[in-house]
């Protein structure tokens, strides 16, 4: 189902999905998956177990329920409201629960990975140079903003969280993929998420009616859990810079990674993503 070169794939089974991982990776990510779980389970949501672990492999259970990225394509928005106020109403259960055991995740780790992706982006030459310096500029600010900004109280993360990750199953709801589960600031995942609702709709995969209730239930999630506007929109920038470096080497979308950057996040207005640009230049190699 999924391939990273390096870094990790998983095999669909008849019963069970396996994750395959580096030889260093597999343990963590097995005693991450299981500590993630209890959180969601102890929030009221549903989530894999881990079956087994070996020194490369983790396997985990089937989660019954659809995705939210296939629902938002086919439900009716009545329904998807329904969906979308239910997300509303668990999120705060599930970052409620103690943070004990997990790693920290702060401001600074994050203005790291931005750079990391930066720099992979500029050595594999994945984007015009000119707007490979302007994200660095954008970067440096956006760094300012999330380090020099009053951060939050850390809270449980999925540090990974959009619509591939939530499953819905009648009235119940769970989630997926605990690797990279942490203690953050709870503007992270709200941030990820509301970028991946505007970017889904610049796909075409959402309708603007299905991207604007998904946005709105995902700030009236963010007023809930106190999760301030200057944070908000601060996650939301890094998220943006993050996803444009991470389309830029998949040529199909390429040319929305190309406009992507050139919003800026406001959580307060509904979701208005750009359209992707025009461009004769060639693709990543």
């Amino acid at each position: 189902m999924v391939h990273r070169h390096r870094r990790r794939a998983v095999v669909r089974q008849p019963d069970r999905y396996l994750k395959v991982l580096r030889m260093d990776r597999a343990r963590r990510v097995a005693d991450l998956s299981v500590r993630g779980a209890e959180l969601a389970v102890g929030g009221g949501w549903s989530a894999p177990r881990v079956l087994a672990a070996e020194a490369d492999t983790v396997t985990f259970s089937v989660l019954a329920g659809v995705s939210l990225h296939a629902l938002g394509r086919t439900a009716a928005p009545a329904v998807w409201r329904q969906i979308w106020a239910r997300f509303a109403d668990r999120w705060g259960e599930l970052i409620s629960q103690p943070t004990p055991g997990l790693p920290w995740h702060t401001a600074e780790d994050e203005v790291a990975i931005l750079r990391r992706w930066i720099h992979l982006t500029e050595s594999y030459e994945a984007l015009p140079p000119e707007l490979s310096a302007g994200l660095s500029q954008r970067i440096d600010t956006v760094a300012a903003r999330l380090i020099d900004g009053r951060a939050a109280a850390l809270a449980p993360s999925h540090r990974d969280l959009h619509d591939k990750q939530v499953l819905v199953d009648d009235d119940h709801l769970g989630l997926l993929d605990f690797d990279t589960v942490a203690a953050a600031e709870p503007a992270l995942d709200l941030a990820n998420l509301l970028m991946h609702v505007e970017l889904r709709h610049a796909q075409g995969v959402w309708s603007p009616e299905h991207a604007a209730i998904a946005g709105a239930a995902v700030r009236e999630t963010a007023r809930r859990c106190a999760v301030s506007p200057e944070r908000m929109a601060a996650y939301a920038d890094a998220t943006r810079i993050r996803l444009a470096c991470l389309y830029a080497f998949r040529p199909a979308h390429r040319p929305l990674a190309l406009a992507w950057p050139a919003a800026s996040s406001a959580p307060s207005r509904a979701a208005s993503p750009p359209r992707p640009a025009r461009t004769g230049r060639r693709r990543p190699r």
